[in-house]
């Protein structure tokens, strides 16, 4: 599952000056958390994972999320007739969110565990990929970008937030074409899932 926050106020942001150095890509921070469960049974750490685990949705919990955030930098400035983002770019944090078991699993349990858990970062990672790319796209759009304008650059600002917003639809949809393929019945959650509650 994946969880965002992107800075949609561009306007502000940028008409408000921050600004930062040049830096040739998004700047990103990954770091990866877990919450705690307990069980003596697959079925046992699965229904603790959908108490525990991330929010998702309304009344709604996740087993592992990927959550994001995304925040623009940089000052539209207007020199000789264009107007252009000085110090643009993109921040991206990346957190991970994992179920961990309180107590050492072993035999069966164990094992299946270990195969429900691989199968969770695959998946956590695909997320995470899709965010990063979002991430540099934003980055080299904000860094790029150049229009003629007036010094007020209005126009300029409404069609750099055009750009911007499409990246964020754009990549909103992949993230949830690949959740929905993911978790269709008889898809790789289900397989997972299955493996991991099976006695």
């Amino acid at each position: 599952m994946v969880k965002s926050s992107a800075a949609y106020a561009l306007s502000l942001l940028l008409l408000a000056g921050l600004s930062a150095p040049a830096h040739a890509g998004a700047r990103t921070s990954v770091k990866t958390t877990y919450y705690s469960i307990s069980g003596t049974t697959g079925m046992d750490l699965f229904r603790d994972m959908n108490r525990k685990g991330p929010r998702h949705a309304f009344m709604k919990k996740a087993m592992a999320q990927t959550q994001y955030r995304t925040m623009p930098r940089g000052k539209m400035i207007w020199k000789n007739g264009m107007c252009s983002v000085q110090d643009g770019g993109y921040s991206l944090d990346l957190t991970y969110v994992y179920p961990k078991p309180a107590s050492r699993l072993s035999g069966r349990l164990a094992a299946n565990w270990k195969a429900f858990m691989a199968d969770t970062y695959r998946h956590e990672k695909v997320h995470g990929r899709l965010a990063m790319e979002m991430a540099n796209k934003l980055d080299s759009t904000l860094r790029r970008f150049r229009m003629k304008d007036s010094r007020t650059c209005g126009h300029a600002l409404s069609r750099l937030s055009g750009q911007i917003n499409a990246i964020y639809a754009e990549y909103k949809k992949r993230q949830v074409a690949f959740d929905v393929a993911e978790h269709r019945k008889g898809g790789k959650v289900e397989k997972s899932v299955l493996l991991l509650v099976k006695e």
